[in-house]
């Protein structure tokens, strides 16, 4: 199967909401395909640092695709639909 990306991005009620897919498996040793690598990981301390208590980062794999999302508020301390931390 050829590679395939998709980018998608939307803001709904004050919350930017970033979705990046591409067809594949994680990789990595075992216990780093469960916490997404070491991207993921510098990611989430950075969301955390700016954006404590109000991002959320999302990382799933199905029917051959795996996905990175994240949400995080436009403006201000808090935003609805916006949970504090990582969720798989």
């Amino acid at each position: 199967m050829p590679l395939r990306v998709v980018i998608r991005a939307g803001c709904t009620d004050g919350v930017l909401e970033i979705e990046i897919r591409n067809t594949g498996h994680w990789t990595g040793q075992a216990d780093d395909a469960a916490d997404g690598g070491v991207g993921l990981k510098n990611l989430e301390t950075r969301l955390g640092l700016l954006y404590p208590n109000h991002y959320r980062l999302k990382t799933t794999e199905e029917a051959g695709w795996v996905a990175v999302t994240v949400a995080i508020p436009l403006r201000g301390e808090d935003a609805e639909g916006v949970s504090a931390g990582k969720a798989n």
